[in-house]
């Protein structure tokens, strides 16, 4: 379980060959979201944790 913040930038990225299933609920069904004007993977710092992680398997 995951508990993110109200107004927290956030993604998310599957690292497996399977299918991911998120299953998300807001407190609400009034919300709002920004989308990001980046892509938060692309950084040096991102793939080379990627990289850990697949190696690791």
């Amino acid at each position: 379980m995951v508990n993110i913040p109200p107004m927290v930038p956030h993604s998310f990225q599957n690292l497996d060959d399977e299918v991911a299933e998120l299953v998300v609920i807001f407190p609400t069904n009034v919300w709002e979201y920004d989308v990001l004007d980046y892509f938060p993977f692309s950084t040096p710092r991102a793939k080379a944790l990627v990289d850990s992680v697949k190696a690791a398997k």
